[in-house]
This record gives structure tokens, C-alpha cells and sequence, in this order.
């Protein structure tokens, strides 16, 4: 995961927790809606992504977590990165257990169990949490491992909690982001990233998609844009893993569950928006207006590529895109917004709903938003228009949007 998504994800939680947690009145942290009960995927998995790689050099064999619904997500997240097995801390012995032998420590009043046979003196362990507060479910899960014989190699977690008393005196505890008592009166807690052993560079994605274009770029006669060299012909893997990163985060509250675009230009960021929001990508291909066996089998509809200055239809599989499917259209470019409407289209034949629109650069100067609710598309709602997100945007002269 390179450093400028994990800056990303570092900034994007520190956000959430600034604008969507509430501190209760025993100090307790509240992030249900979006760290425990109603979860964000992407983030949970970019937190698990940053906690593997802090934690990969103690060399773990396996995770331990306690089994709260909390600290689940956490944990499973960080051993899918680290490709390593999930221990978990059961409240009470499972029948399937039979008369196997077990150990077990209190966590919060309550003995949890584990089959001794779980972890074995060679195992180095890391135990992952969402939140410390006290550090009790980390001393309890030590003690677990202490019992096995293994060896207790470190602890992650996505919050620390300073506003309570804790006993983690003692441990090295790597976190994403800390909650800690503030001295102003207006302000009674701080927030703040957790990143103090890891050099994140103060960018996100769109400012360094404008750096490349603004150097790499190159405007050609009949205002089109080169950018050969890093978004549509040679493709800079690690710049469109962040713009992907960035657009998921953006629509991660959408119930995305397919990914739309046209070939060839869309097909970069397409994929690195799929790819982080975890859901399948479908490609419109290309063919000419008198593709009759298209026009009978396929959903299609007509568009204009304003690079090849030449009219097509844009086609895909009525397997491809169901009734019930919510999709995202990606794409390279919006000028004149020819493609995104044929797009649309597609995805109204097959019954699907649009849930929005994403762009790495778009031409303010040819006004594609305006061909989203022009009365001929079928599509007269302001949402279409505010729908749409570009990362980059031109008004005759470029600015970063």
C-alpha cells in the first residue's frame, strides 16, 4: 500500500471520527456509524491494509481479538494483508467444541475461551482491537497467549482512547488515530493521526493527478489533452490506485454494486475504483451504428468519441447488468458528456439504477454536466448534475476541482 493512500486513509479517518463520533458523557468513543455497526468497507479495510503493514515487521503468525463484533472487522481486515489466520475469543464454549481442552481470560466481567490448540508456543501473535480504551481486552488476550506458550509480539489498534484511564504502560500499541482530552473549553477532546513514526506527505490523490497534468499534459490544436504518458496509454499503476482509492471513498455510502465504463480510456480508473470499492467492473465495448445484431440481442445506445471525432454505439451483455444493480459510471475524460449519457442509457435498459458519476478530468469548457439533464437524455434531475465528481477540472485554463 503506498505511503500517499495510506495518507489517504489516515485522513479520511481522522475526518470521520472529527465529524461523525461522539464522546459519551464516561468517556466512552461511540463510531457506530462507521466503524462497528453500519461499517464502512472501504475504510475498515484500508485501516486493516495500514495496521498489516505497521505490524509486519514482528513477523506474525497469527491475530488474536476478542469476540465482540467490534473487534472482529479489524482483525480480519489486518490478517487478509498479512495472509496469516484469525484467532478469535469466544464468549462461551461452543457445543461444536466438544470435550476439547481450552483456555481463557476475563474480558469485560466475562471468562472467553480458546481451544488450546489454537495457538501453539511457536506462534508469534498480534492482538488487534478497534478502539483501546483501558487496555483490560488487551491485558486479557495476553494473558491467552501467555497460556499457549506463544509469543505476544504486538497490538493494533484503529483508536486510541486517552480520555480514559488505560494500563497500556508497558506495550507497543501502533494506531491510526488518537482521542485525547483537550485544554481548550470549547473543544473538549483532540483528535489527531497517530502517525508520528511514518513520514505521510499532506496530499491526496487530485493534487497529484493536477502536478502530473499540469507537467506531463499536453493540449493539442481542437482543445484535446494529451496524456499518454501516465493516464490512457502508458498508465501510472500507483497514481490510478490512488485516484480509485479517492473515488471509492467518495461513493463508498452509494451501495455501489457494479462498476460501469467504456473502452479503452475508461478502463484504468474503472478498475481501480472497482477494485477498492470490492464489487465487479463491466466494459461497454465499441461497434459501428449498423451493428444490427448488436442493436437486437445487446443493451446499447449511440455515442460520439470526441477524441476520434467519429460516432459509435456502446454495447454490453443483458447478463452483464441487472434490475436490481446501483452503478457507478467511470470514466477518463467528461467533455462533452456523450459517453456517460450512452452509459446511462445502458444501464436504463437493463433497469439498473445510476447512483452517480466519476471522472479523473473533466472539461468545464464543453459543459458535459449540462448534457446530464438536457430534457433529450431522460435525464432532468439536478442530482445528475451533482452526482458527478471529477478530480481535476479546465476552464480554459487548469484548475485543480
Amino acid at each position: 500500500m503506498s505511503i500517499e493512500v495510506q495518507s489517504l486513509a489516515i485522513n479520511a479517518l481522522t475526518k470521520r471520527i472529527q465529524e461523525e463520533a461522539k464522546v459519551l458523557p464516561d468517556g466512552i468513543l461511540r463510531v457506530a456509524d462507521f466503524l462497528n455497526y453500519r461499517v464502512d468497507p472501504v475504510l475498515m479495510d484500508d485501516c486493516g491494509a495500514i495496521l498489516a503493514n505497521k505490524l509486519s515487521s514482528k513477523k506474525p503468525t497469527k491475530v488474536l481479538a476478542g469476540c465482540s463484533s467490534q473487534g472482529l472487522l479489524p482483525a480480519l481486515a489486518t490478517s487478509r494483508h498479512l495472509n496469516i489466520p484469525v484467532v478469535f475469543a469466544y464468549a462461551s464454549v461452543p457445543n461444536a467444541w466438544g470435550s476439547r481442552e481450552t483456555i481463557s481470560a476475563t474480558i469485560q466481567e466475562r471468562a472467553h475461551f480458546v481451544l488450546k490448540d489454537a495457538i501453539s508456543a511457536e506462534d508469534r501473535v498480534i492482538i488487534i482491537d478497534d478502539i483501546v480504551r483501558t487496555g483490560s481486552t488487551v491485558q486479557a488476550l495476553k494473558s491467552i497467549c501467555e497460556q499457549a506458550g506463544a509469543t505476544f509480539v504486538g497490538v493494533g489498534a484503529i483508536i486510541h482512547n486517552r480520555l480514559l484511564e488505560n494500563c497500556m504502560n508497558g506495550f507497543q500499541m501502533e494506531t491510526l488515530a488518537q482521542v485525547s482530552p483537550s485544554s481548550s473549553s470549547s473543544q473538549p477532546v483532540t483528535i489527531s493521526p497517530a502517525v508520528d513514526d511514518l513520514a505521510l506527505p499532506e496530499v491526496v490523490a487530485a493534487d497529484v493527478l493536477t502536478e502530473r497534468v499540469m507537467t506531463d499534459g499536453v493540449v493539442l490544436p481542437g482543445n484535446l489533452l494529451k496524456v499518454y504518458s501516465f493516464i490512457n496509454h502508458q498508465v501510472d499503476t500507483g497514481l490510478m490506485d490512488m485516484c480509485g482509492q479517492l473515488l471509492a471513498r467518495v461513493f463508498a455510502g452509494f451501495g455501489i454494486q457494479k462498476v460501469l465504463t467504456a473502452q479503452t480510456g475508461g478502463l484504468p480508473p474503472a478498475h481501480a475504483v472497482a477494485t477498492a470499492l470490492r464489487v465487479p467492473l463491466v466494459c461497454a465495448r465499441e461497434t459501428h451504428e449498423n451493428d444490427q445484431s448488436v442493436m437486437e440481442t445487446m443493451y446499447s445506445a449511440p455515442s460520439e468519441s470526441f477524441t476520434k471525432k467519429k460516432k459509435l454505439v456502446l454495447y454490453v451483455t443483458k447478463e452483464s447488468l441487472c434490475s436490481n444493480d446501483t452503478v457507478l459510471v467511470v470514466d477518463d475524460f467528461l467533455a462533452t458528456g456523450t459517453t456517460g449519457v450512452a452509459l446511462h442509457r445502458l444501464a436504463e435498459q437493463a433497469g439498473a439504477q445510476v447512483a452517480g458519476m466519476a471522472f479523473l478530468v473533466e472539461k468545464r469548457f464543453q459543459d458535459g454536466r449540462g448534457a446530464f439533464c438536457h430534457p433529450k437524455n431522460h435525464m432532468h434531475h439536478e442530482q445528475y448534475r451533482r452526482k458527478a465528481r471529477s478530480l481535476f477540472a479546465t476552464r480554459g485554463s487548469w484548475h485543480r476541482y
